[in-house]
């Protein structure tokens, strides 16, 4: 009697297990079930901060720039990110947002997202040229110490499977970390 019971018993639970998979595969009818680790991937110093300097004074002028190929072998083959996802803007998300507080931001090329977070940026691309592009001049109005970790990354969004994500930093002689003094 006890044999019966116990091999009920797997046999309930086999097929409450086979139906809870079930319901997980269908729970989202219509949408594709991306397998997105193979696109995403790290590419240190592709942000540029110039000029690099460990002093500043109040009213100078820093560059923060990105320019990204939209054919590259970052995703561990050569491809075309403009032509798979069809979208003309990636999205940087930077880590910090210090370097923006109390100082006048000039956009030379791409701009800022239109969001409640101020540290996501436009990488507009660049037909011309194939490339993505973003480049801000950065007013320093604000004096004090800067000191914030780089740790960042850009979104290609095609929407369903098509997306990418490279995480980057930028490029500066501490690796991860930005510190500067800007005086009076």
């Amino acid at each position: 009697m006890d044999t019966i019971v116990v091999y009920n018993l797997k046999k309930v639970i086999n097929i409450s297990l086979l139906f809870c998979l079930f319901l997980l595969l269908t729970a989202c009818p219509g949408e594709e079930d991306c397998f997105d680790m193979s696109s995403t991937t790290r590419g240190d110093d592709l942000i540029k901060l110039l000029p690099e300097q460990t002093e500043y004074n109040q009213g100078d002028v820093v560059t923060l720039s990105l320019t990204i190929p939209a054919t590259n072998s970052y995703f561990d083959s050569e491809r075309n990110i403009f032509q798979e996802t069809g979208n003309n803007i990636a999205l940087l998300a930077l880590g910090f947002n210090q370097l923006f507080i109390d100082n006048q931001l000039i956009f030379i090329k791409g701009s800022e997202e239109d969001s409640e977070n101020n540290n996501w940026y436009n990488v507009i691309y660049n037909e011309n040229n194939g490339m993505y592009e973003l480049e801000i001049e950065i007013n320093l109005n604000r004096v004090g110490e800067y000191s914030f970790i780089t740790d960042d990354s850009i979104v290609f969004d095609g929407g369903e499977c098509n997306r990418f994500r490279l995480d980057t930093n930028i490029e500066w002689s501490t690796f991860g970390t930005i510190e500067f003094t800007v005086t009076e």
